[in-house]
């Protein structure tokens, strides 16, 4: 009997490391061999160990809870990224001349908006601010923020008294890759679900949790991704494709693509009316992304695993959300809304991803806000 229950236990005890093996070495293979290598891209040509420092301070960067937003950046001092004790992105301004003061510009917006891909010189705020001298820069993008996050980041500004003279919302791609998945409700952000499980947690659930990541969490998601690989490779019929197969349900939920995309406007609409009130002024730019127009990404492969773009029904979504938001945008007809999607249509290496770009991307977006300013303001 002794040796029975031996015998039981040490089998249990064999497939238990046999699991906590696979799961680990999981993690290693999606790390090191899925993860793609943004900085060997021909984005950076003859600048790879500069690159590599890039993705190097993206990734250690953290958050912290702030309320009403969700999140901030953790104070951070790399060679290429600088957060200061707000959780605001910073460069090294332009010297403004009291002459020439011509008050503050805030930008908002997701991680396009923060600069990832690029270093603190070369996102599009401190761009604009090399190009466009005598604001008061303030870079309020933070990772995966919708609209609905930077119009609640405006709100805590305004607020505490903060002076707004101009701001500038670059906005929609989070509200297709985050608001239009599957288990989103709306309005939402990105770590909705994350929130209500610590929120309702019990203590035998976080066991259970602690227990998933100890064991199968990794070999789960290596699987998941492997799964997605041979979906993709699948001739589609769009007439009958599900992309909540995929993890979007906006394509074949057009009621939720419709509140998605009014929820934008109408977000981009109740910042307007703030920042006009206080005697500011306010543009909102519908920004790239590489599913839609004809930007050069012969270097990205679409749906090959561990790959920089996404699947299928992540580019068909973005195309028939970006039609349906450019027709709303037009009904509008509003003169401090700009589209700038096709910003990117041209023979350049400029996206490191789906939607993320180097220091050129930033810098053609940071002289088309100049010249809109130039022009209007």
């Amino acid at each position: 009997m002794r040796k029975g229950i031996k015998v039981v236990v040490y089998n249990i005890l064999i497939l238990l490391s046999f699991l906590v093996l696979i799961n680990w070495l999981s993690g290693v293979y999606m790390r090191k061999v899925l993860k793609p290598d943004k900085a060997e891209l021909p984005n950076y040509k003859d600048r790879n160990e500069y690159a590599e420092k890039i993705f190097t301070d993206f990734r250690n960067a953290e958050n912290i809870y702030k309320p009403f937003v969700g999140w901030t950046n953790k104070p951070y001092q790399g060679p290429t990224l600088t957060i200061n004790d707000v959780g605001d992105r910073i460069h090294v301004p332009k010297q403004i001349s009291s002459s020439i003061d011509k008050g503050n510009i805030r930008f908002f917006g997701g991680s396009t908006m923060w600069g990832q891909g690029a270093d603190d010189q070369h996102t599009i705020p401190a761009l604009f601010d090399a190009f466009h001298p005598g604001y008061r820069i303030y870079n309020h993008g933070q990772i995966a923020y919708t609209s609905r996050q930077s119009l609640a980041r405006l709100c805590n500004l305004i607020y505490k008294d903060e002076p707004i003279d101009k701001v500038v919302f670059y906005d929609g791609v989070n509200e297709v890759l985050i608001l239009c998945r599957n288990e989103m409700e709306l309005p939402s952000h990105l770590k909705l679900v994350d929130f209500k499980k610590k929120l309702e947690a019990k203590f035998q659930n976080k066991i259970v949790e602690g227990l998933n990541y100890i064991f199968m969490k990794n070999t789960i998601e290596l699987t998941g991704k492997i799964h997605d690989g041979f979906k993709d490779k699948k001739e589609i019929n769009l007439k009958s494709f599900d992309t909540s197969e995929y993890g979007y349900d906006c394509f074949s939920n057009p009621e939720k693509m419709e509140m998605v995309a009014e929820g934008l406007i109408k977000c981009w609409e109740m910042a307007h009316s703030l920042v006009t009130s206080k005697g500011g002024d306010f543009i909102a730019v519908l920004q790239p992304v590489s599913y839609v127009g004809n930007p050069k990404i012969d270097h990205l492969e679409i749906g090959k695993i561990g790959a920089n773009m996404g699947n299928e029904a992540e580019r068909l979504t973005y195309r028939v959300f970006y039609d349906l938001l450019k027709a709303k945008i037009k009904e509008r007809n509003y003169d401090w809304i700009y589209n700038l999607s096709d910003a990117f249509d041209r023979d350049e290496y400029i996206y490191v991803d789906a939607c993320h770009v180097s220091a050129n991307g930033n810098e053609i977006i940071a002289r088309r806000i100049k010249n809109i300013f130039e022009k209007d303001m």
